[in-house]
């Protein structure tokens, strides 16, 4: 179990800009925020992808993304060869050092942000050869209440801050595809893809997803949390829960009843957690005879009679996609 629970906090810092406004802050605070939104602290990176039309449709300047993923960037500028190009104006990203890159990512300054991120829209502009642009600010959740409040002097300065950025990234020649990077986005940044089409990341699911790794985090550690965003698809399970209040929310005990399918469905991922990480163990692998030829069904009755799990239950658990 781990001493520090950075989820943990995020999630009530979150949870803090709902109840509060920048107007409840003392001047100092107020000061404080303002001087962390500065232009002069930002950095300037780039992320090329292609997008379709109907997804790019659903982002609009003023809007705040929430992305429940890392996201990579380079610090230098290419041709634009994709339809789609973010510019991110960041305090956030860290730029990994050479040695630990192969050598086609060495000389592009890639970077890389934290595992959950905020951004709001800036701009959208299209090139003359009908590519799309959009710039995005990339903010601690708590720099929410500064940006509700009023335009701060980076919005209000957007293009020209921009501009004055991009004469200082230096220009490659090659190529930049950070596509295998970012596989984790899987629709756009700030945009997940429901039964009902796409739609951007709502504030109550990021709070309600800092809560699963927070619970992660104190049943396993840091490692598990990483390893759990690698190997499930966080819009999908965001979904479920989203399927799951939206059936409840005409209920006159809605609060009360939200906690305890929150708590149901952790329960549920943690569970799915440990049964992976048993299988995953190679004693435990090694009790199987013959398991990789074995089919499907006689891998699973073998695997439900080991852990005494139901065979229904278990698909669940595996498989929670």
């Amino acid at each position: 179990m781990s001493d520090e629970n950075i989820f943990k906090d995020e999630k009530q810092l979150f949870e803090l800009t709902d109840d509060i406004d920048f107007t409840q802050l003392n001047k100092k605070q107020q000061r404080e925020l303002k001087d962390q939104i500065s232009p002069k602290n930002y950095n300037l990176f780039v992320y090329d992808t292609h997008m379709d039309d109907e997804i790019f449709e659903t982002y609009m300047v003023g809007s705040y993304l929430y992305n429940p993923c890392d996201v990579y960037g380079v610090g230098c500028l290419t041709n634009q060869l994709k339809n789609t190009r973010f510019y991110i104006l960041s305090k956030e990203f860290q730029e990994i050092p050479k040695e630990h890159l192969v050598d086609e990512h060495k000389n592009m300054n890639l970077a890389v942000s934290g595992i959950l991120n905020c951004f709001k829209i800036l701009d959208i502009t299209k090139t003359e050869d009908d590519k799309r642009q959009l710039l995005l600010l990339h903010y601690n959740s708590f720099e929410e209440l500064a940006l509700n409040h009023k335009k701060t002097p980076i919005e209000k300065k957007a293009q020209s801050i921009l501009d004055e950025k991009l004469q200082t990234l230096p220009k490659v020649d090659d190529e930049i595809d950070l596509d295998e990077l970012n596989y984790k986005i899987t629709t756009a940044i700030g945009i997940n893809k429901t039964e009902s089409g796409y739609e951007l990341f709502s504030k109550d699911q990021i709070i309600f997803y800092l809560e699963v790794l927070s619970e992660i985090v104190e049943k396993y550690d840091i490692d598990m949390v990483f390893e759990f965003t690698d190997k499930y698809d966080i819009g999908y399970i965001i979904n479920v829960y989203e399927n799951s209040i939206e059936d409840i929310k005409d209920d006159e005990n809605y609060k009360e009843n939200k906690e305890k399918i929150i708590k149901t469905y952790i329960n549920t991922i943690l569970n799915s957690l440990e049964v992976s990480e048993n299988l995953g163990n190679n004693e435990t692998m090694g009790i199987f005879d013959d398991f990789d030829v074995k089919s499907d069904s006689e891998k699973l009755k073998e695997v439900s009679d080991m852990l005494d799990i139901d065979e229904d239950k278990l698909k669940e658990l595996i498989d929670p996609k």
